[in-house]
């Protein structure tokens, strides 16, 4: 309870923001440490407590609350600071992973079939979605293969995850690269990394690039219908 009230007086824009926001952070972090620590850690949750964090300690409240109120802007680099942070946080998460699977287990867990281990024992269990549908990895040599050829490209691209905030085309190969494993994770083995799945397109999308290319598209359609085909007026280049 205590949590949805946070949460719904950051939505609704009421004064104190960074207070309330605080105070909400600390609940969430006293809920994953604690409570938590006694039950079932969902590392999948984590990178998003980690968000809420930097939002809270950010001015996230300008645009995007029900009730906020007319105040003049922070400079916009405030703004690009908070998502460059809160994509960074999300990648070093994915980097330690890597790096600690390179550093203790690598090349042997990349040849000796680990992966179809892993997927065999979590799919026999039958917990997921999708039942024990991993347990075809077993049947398939096909499928097998493709894991365990797979399972190096995506230790590779967390430890080098961090990469994604210099190097656009890293960004681009890593983007797919790891959506497809947390999918393939998510039919195979039942694990869903939702959150990581919303917050990829979120802090790591290139919006400023899709937004202009959209209004530039939209402005070209719109020269073009003012002067349609025929009219002997020449739409400008």
């Amino acid at each position: 309870m205590t949590l949805a009230g946070g949460l719904g007086l950051l939505v609704l824009g009421v004064p104190g923001y960074r207070t309330v926001a605080l105070l909400t952070c600390a609940a969430l972090t006293f809920h994953q440490g604690l409570i938590r620590g006694f039950t079932f850690t969902n590392h999948g949750e984590l990178p998003l407590l980690y968000a809420a964090w930097v939002l809270a300690l950010f001015p996230a409240a300008d645009a995007l609350a029900l009730g906020r109120r007319p105040s003049s802007p922070r400079p916009p680099v405030t703004y690009r600071a908070a998502m460059q942070l809160a994509a960074l946080v999300l990648l070093i998460g994915y980097s330690l992973v890597g790096v600690r699977r390179l550093v203790e287990s690598a090349p042997g867990i990349f040849l000796d079939g680990t992966i179809v281990h892993y997927v065999a024992v979590r799919a026999a269990a039958s917990r997921g979605t999708f039942g024990d549908l991993g347990l075809t990895a077993l049947l398939h040599p096909g499928l097998a293969r493709a894991l365990t050829l797979g399972f190096p490209m995506v230790g590779v691209c967390e430890a080098l995850a961090p990469l994604c905030l210099v190097s656009r085309w890293f960004r681009m190969v890593w983007v797919p690269v790891i959506v497809t494993f947390h999918l393939g994770v998510w039919v195979l083995m039942g694990f869903l990394f939702l959150f990581n799945l919303l917050m990829i397109p979120v802090f790591l999308a290139d919006v400023d690039h899709l937004v202009t290319r959209l209004l530039a598209g939209r402005e070209r359609a719109a020269r073009l219908g003012t002067h349609p085909a025929g009219s002997g007026v020449a739409a400008p280049p």
